[in-house]
């Protein structure tokens, strides 16, 4: 059985009267299982907190597809919420100090709460800076590429 994609599923939601609308299983809940095992199982024992590729229990017979429930649930990107919020909050608050209908206490009020969101974000390391590269060893190549340059500067021409 071929997987829908997400045009398949989005297209089931937004024409219900072309087919049946296409379920996404809810997501898997883990308690208690470290996030730092990115290993696939292969002992022929199960597991407890394993889950298969379908995201249910595994059979007792198959064992070939299973994944550990921590990496099945490993989150690639950590949205940075308290910042997003916080600029929400000081853009709201900057719409309502402009004219004609000024309120000047509501915007102290947002600003305020938004300079505390971004504390926030700052005292949980929500934005973390890169280490700087190493240095290398000799100095840097200066060489300009010749077909890059004379593509980018009709463009350049062009954008002025």
């Amino acid at each position: 059985m071929e997987e829908p994609s997400v045009l398949d599923y989005v297209k089931s939601l937004l024409m219900p009267w072309k087919g049946p609308r296409i379920r996404i299983p809810p997501p898997l809940l883990v308690e208690d299982v470290p996030l730092a095992t990115n290993e696939l199982e292969t002992q022929p024992e199960p597991a407890e907190n394993s889950v298969d590729l379908a995201g249910t229990s595994p059979n007792r017979d198959d064992y070939s597809m299973r994944v550990s429930a921590a990496t099945a649930l490993v989150p690639a990107y950590h949205l940075p919420w308290r910042s997003l919020f916080g600029l929400g909050l000081a853009l709201i608050a900057q719409i309502g100090i402009e004219p004609p209908g000024r309120n000047g206490t509501l915007a102290i009020v947002l600003y305020g709460a938004a300079a505390a969101l971004l504390v926030w974000a700052m005292i949980s390391q929500e934005w973390d800076v890169a280490d700087l590269g190493e240095d290398t060893p000799g100095p840097m190549s200066l060489q300009v590429r010749r077909p890059v340059l004379l593509f980018a500067v009709p463009l350049a021409v062009l954008a002025y």
